[in-house]
């Protein structure tokens, strides 16, 4: 809704979309289905917004910052523990 307010030049659609995207970027936890599907969002913003373009990217780089230790976990995934013992043992071999 937002970038098609953007490409149509319609603010008044640009602003009802941010005043949506907001709140529901705010309620949103850093754990789960929902915050993976969070971050799907995040990654469709940056997509199909021009950098230039402020509104919904400020909005998904503040859930960002407020859940940075969520976002490294997930990154790290739920093998990180033995990748480390696969590297240690194979580093103890050689």
């Amino acid at each position: 809704m937002y970038a098609l307010g953007y490409q149509y030049d319609i603010k008044n659609l640009e602003k009802e979309a941010l005043k949506r995207f907001e709140p529901a970027m705010k309620g949103k936890e850093g754990k789960g289905d929902e915050f993976t599907a969070v971050l799907g969002v995040a990654s469709t913003t940056y997509a199909t917004t021009p950098d230039s373009d402020r509104g919904l990217r400020d909005v998904v780089v503040a859930f960002g910052a407020k859940h940075m230790e969520d976002i490294k976990d997930l990154l790290e995934g739920d093998n990180h523990g033995s990748d480390s013992e696969v590297h240690d043992s194979s580093s103890q071999h050689g």
